[in-house]
């Protein structure tokens, strides 16, 4: 009742205005004014015609919380659509690719022997080095032994013998390791090939 007189005498003392502002104070008082006090400008308000009717609600601004809310959710959406299109493209690039299934499979085929072909040879090299490795320990046992010879000459050639041995090994390890990765990645691309002809 009283805030209708209020707004009443507001809307009969200046009858030219077109709208007035209502919004509550922090200690919960409604106020009706043609201007917003700058102290009160981030608070939510309501537009009145001056009839009384409201035209127009104005939310108060979002909080540091709510605009920092608002910026993950931005980061999240934006995320997504760089991942939704680097997804499009792929298939893009699959569907050019490959005619078939059993291309895919020859495709990975080939690059799988080529790998295996690496590590055959690898492993032939390895079986020399452990074959010198062996000869180079023994010149080493008699040398000591008969006291003739450079021992430490003979030692060190063991042990760059060695290092070549684990530095092969190491190359079938990786070698192999690539193959997995091979396997796994034409096993995804099958799948989602099937998925995109229904093959």
């Amino acid at each position: 009742m009283l805030g209708a007189l209020v707004l009443a005498l507001a809307s009969a003392a200046a009858p030219v205005q077109a709208k007035l502002y209502k919004w509550v104070d922090e200690n919960g008082n409604v106020h009706y004014s043609d201007t917003v006090p700058p102290e009160h400008a981030r608070q939510g308000r309501e537009v009145k015609s001056k009839s009384g009717q409201t035209v127009e609600e104005v939310p108060p601004p979002p909080t540091e919380e709510e605009l920092e809310r608002q910026r993950r959710e931005q980061a999240r959406r934006e995320a997504e659509r760089e991942r939704e299109a680097e997804r499009r493209e792929r298939d893009r690039v699959l569907l050019m690719s490959y005619s078939s299934v059993e291309q895919i499979e020859r495709t990975r085929d080939q690059r799988l022997d080529t790998l295996e072909s690496r590590i055959n040879i690898t492993e032939s090299r390895l079986e020399k080095l452990r074959g010198d490795l062996e000869r180079e320990r023994e010149r080493a046992a008699a040398a000591e032994r008969s006291g003739r010879g450079d021992p430490a000459q003979i030692h060190q050639r063991v042990e760059e013998i060695v290092d070549r041995i684990e530095r092969n090994e190491a190359v079938i390890e990786d070698t192999r390791r690539e193959m997995d990765q091979i396997r796994e990645q034409f096993a995804a691309e099958i799948e989602r090939y099937q998925e995109l002809t229904d093959e």
